[in-house]
């Protein structure tokens, strides 16, 4: 806590020391990745546009300059404040040795020559999700074989993470251009079907009598529905999971997603009637307790654009085959008939829903979700700059053309000159001074107002990114142990440090810089649920010479928490009150 403009610390209410940490005024906390980037004070005004260009054979162009390029936000011209180029080809960074046990959310720890050093992540990163949730196994395994057929060929610039989705998000192997070790957690890796999306169709009961075939057929409608909204929300919360990793990472982000997507509208046709209904001339339209996920769909679109990822769909189905989208036609070609025991000699009269000149109702089904699915892929692509690929059995090349994107960067910095800060969608536009060439990028964002401050709000903000299965990048953050927990006593003693160049200062009354950071920190041993854990508001007002010093050296707490003797790893979670940003890390106690 901190009154009157000068640091104390309240000993009932804070077992958190915070100093200056003067040995790290050298440390990579306060460098940044790449020479070429400029150093910018970012504030929650300040947007960010990731730009790949093409020309007409689709190769990338790498000569441009900010004159080149035009920006509009919602029609009117913007001043590109800053403005980068950024390539997966650079050289990496020397970056000077370490003592043994420091971690960080936004470097590497590498071991190089008998010492340990902490580098910086490139300036271009993909993450490839395996989608085992969303997509049938036969799929699951034509991607698998690309995939490793497309990591066999990887280049030496390209840093991937593999991160696989099922009943949640994993972590198969984080970022590396280790080519064997990104197999060998492929090979691991198991393929499983997938209960929900098996569950998320149905075929209609021909018992042949209407009463209880109607009865069959609402309760299975149900649980089909119930299943579609459970893969919805589970890949939705996966995507945001993900936007936030990377966040606060540099340089190119792509999200290269292996899947065969999920709708968006559940019980719904794209056209918003009910998918109970199969109607004929004259009939209306009803809609039951149907619903659509489209404002989720924004939020993660919001989540995604906020962290400048560029999406990459591919569908795992490749170019998909006629009993995809008819899948009666398929179960009849197999001799697949639904009879009641006894009546084989006496099959069950037709469903009278099927008409003639009607589409089975399960093939409708099958071709709206298919339609939805894809539907989703191309909107995120092309809302976050990416690009969907579907209807093409090439995978592996279809992730090739995903990462090349990466080839050459451009990064467009501009400070909106409109005040609508009312939520709404606004586009962006850019315009190349060059012709012949085509840009790909994020066609705008939501003009959100101020962050929510109220207690509950960045409480829960907190909670997201402690149980998160990978860390959150926006700001940076390092820590090791100091103290180890023993029989004697029971607690782990921390060094963490803040980037205070990622946090944002204001003035306060007085005009001294001002910050307020909430402050988490979780004690885990193998159980998923945390076993100690404690929480405090850090206040910081400075004099000008303390701010000064901590924009060079950063921002130190000793954090002290009490962790049984089978503790394996504390998160720190810290959350800039002013910006919104949110950084977590993990540190290993054994």
């Amino acid at each position: 806590m901190v009154g009157k403009g000068k640091l104390k610390m309240n000993r009932r209410l804070l077992p958190l020391c915070l100093c200056v940490y003067l040995a790290w005024a050298q440390s990579p906390a306060t460098q940044t990745p790449s020479e070429a980037a400029p150093v910018i004070k970012m504030t929650t005004r300040l947007l960010q546009v990731s730009v790949v260009v093409h020309d007409k054979r689709g190769e990338p162009v790498g000569d441009l300059t900010k004159d080149d390029f035009v920006l509009y936000d919602k029609g009117q011209e913007q001043k590109i404040s800053y403005f980068s180029k950024e390539t997966s080809r650079s050289s990496p960074i020397d970056v000077p040795a370490v003592g043994e046990g420091l971690y960080s959310n936004r470097f590497v720890t590498v071991r190089t020559g008998g010492e340990t050093k902490i580098a910086p992540l490139p300036d271009s990163l993909t993450v490839i999700l395996i989608d085992g949730l969303n997509t049938a196994f036969a799929d699951q395994a034509r991607s698998k074989q690309a995939l490793v057929k497309f990591l066999q060929q990887l280049h030496p610039g390209d840093r991937v993470a593999i991160y696989t989705l099922t009943s949640g998000l994993h972590v198969l192997h984080d970022f590396t251009s280790d080519v064997s070790s990104l197999l060998a957690a492929i090979d691991r890796h198991s393929s499983t079907e997938s209960s929900a999306l098996q569950a998320s169709s149905y075929e209609e009961s021909t018992i042949g009598v209407d009463n209880l075939d109607s009865f069959l057929d609402q309760a299975n409608k149900k649980i089909s529905e119930f299943y579609q909204a459970h893969r919805t929300e589970t890949t939705l919360q996966a995507l945001e999971t993900i936007a936030n990793r990377l966040s606060g990472l540099p340089g190119r982000k792509n999200l290269i997603w292996l899947s065969s997507g999920f709708p968006i509208f559940v019980g719904q046709n794209l056209n918003g009637t009910d998918m109970g209904s199969l109607l004929q001339p004259g009939e209306q339209a009803s809609v039951s307790d149907s619903r659509s996920f489209y404002d989720e769909l924004q939020r993660t679109w919001r989540a995604i654009n906020d962290a400048g990822v560029a999406v990459y769909p591919v569908d795992a189905q490749g170019l998909p085959g006629f009993e995809v989208r008819s899948p009666s036609a398929s179960a009849a070609s197999a001799g697949v008939l639904t009879v009641v025991p006894g009546t084989l000699q006496n099959p069950a009269p037709p469903n009278p829903s099927r008409r003639a000149g009607v589409a089975r109702p399960i093939d409708v089904r099958a071709a709206n979700q298919m339609d939805q699915a894809r539907s989703v892929m191309i909107e995120l692509a092309e809302r976050t700059g990416g690009r969907a690929f579907y209807n093409d059995n090439d995978i592996a090349g279809s992730i090739r053309a995903a990462v090349n994107d990466s080839l050459v960067t451009y990064v467009l910095y501009y400070s909106p000159a409109h005040n609508d800060w009312n939520g709404q969608f606004r586009e962006i536009k850019i315009k190349l001074n060059k012709p012949g060439l085509e840009a790909r990028y994020r066609k705008g964002y939501y003009a959100l107002p101020e962050i929510a401050t109220d207690e509950n709000s960045r409480q829960a903000v907190l909670t997201a990114a402690a149980m998160s299965p990978l860390m959150s990048t926006g700001m940076t953050l390092l820590g090791r142990v100091m103290e180890k927990p023993t029989n004697e006593r029971q607690h782990v003693v921390l060094s963490v440090v803040i980037d205070a160049h990622d946090v944002h200062f204001g003035r306060n009354a007085q005009g001294q810089p001002d910050a307020t950071v909430d402050l988490l920190a979780l004690v885990f041993t193998d159980h998923p649920d945390p076993v100690k854990q404690t929480g405090r508001v850090i206040h910081l007002a400075l004099k000008q010479e303390q701010y000064d010093q901590m924009m060079k050296s950063g921002i130190r707490m000793t954090l002290e928490v009490e962790a049984p003797m089978n503790a394996l790893r504390v998160r720190v979670v810290a959350r800039d009150a002013s910006s919104g940003k949110v950084a977590s890390l993990d540190v290993p106690i054994k």
